[in-house]
């Protein structure tokens, strides 16, 4: 005859199961969300800055950082930074590349960083 678990120890249990399927979840959609921006940029046209607006406002999004890293990453004002993300503005053609390739290094970064741990 097995004996009995303890309630409290069931629902510990369980709790733990559930904190780990979510976390694997969490982590699957933040890997699919960064591969999404990295398939972004390698497609994203270098003449068009909505393509460019969208791949900077991934950055933010999936990558964390605000106009202040931007701005200091990229070497431009904050005010230059903001004019990127709300699509007023965008760097020359051969800034755009410089800021995608940087782009496409951290989200790698991150993405061994998720398959590592």
């Amino acid at each position: 005859m097995a004996a009995a678990l303890d309630p409290s120890l069931s629902e510990r249990i369980v709790d733990s199961v559930a904190d780990v399927r979510g976390r694997g979840v969490a982590e699957q959609s933040r890997i699919a969300a960064l591969n999404a921006l990295k398939r972004q940029i390698a497609g994203a046209a270098l003449d068009n800055r909505q393509a460019f607006q969208r791949v900077i406002t991934g950055a933010r999004e999936q990558l964390g950082y605000t106009d202040a890293n931007i701005a200091e990453t990229f070497s431009c004002s904050r005010m230059t930074a903001n004019r990127w993300i709300r699509g007023e503005a965008a760097p020359f053609a051969g800034m755009r590349i410089v800021i995608f390739r940087h782009l496409s290094k951290e989200i790698d970064r991150h993405l061994r960083a998720l398959h590592a741990g």
